[in-house]
């Protein structure tokens, strides 16, 4: 079933496209989420290879000279990359509260 045809039978009777909605996900949600855990094993493998740090740490300073380039001080400059390490902590934080709740049901 198509999206345009979910959404038809959504406008017609809510209470089945919620069903209709809910055998999908049922029907699908075994191969997304083995798709899902061989992208896991992925990230793990690039997680234990030196060359990825050694990238990260090069975007990293890249930031941080752009910042003092356009003009920030370096503590600025040095508070932006926090930031986005905290802003993205949190949002795996997120992720992961999601994930736990999902797994869970």
């Amino acid at each position: 079933m198509d999206l345009d045809k979910l959404l038809e039978v959504a406008m017609e009777n809510p209470e089945t496209a919620t069903l209709l909605l809910s055998s999908m996900i049922e029907k699908y949600k075994k191969p997304v989420y083995d798709v899902c855990g061989e992208f896991v094993k992925i990230v793990q493998d690039y997680s234990n290879a030196y060359e990825w740090f050694e990238v990260n740490a090069r975007i990293k300073k890249q930031q941080f000279d752009a910042y003092v380039k356009v003009g920030f001080t370096s503590e600025q400059a040095m508070a932006f990359l926090l930031q986005d390490n905290r802003d993205l902590a949190k949002q795996i934080g997120q992720v992961s509260k999601n994930v736990k709740v999902k797994t869970e049901k």
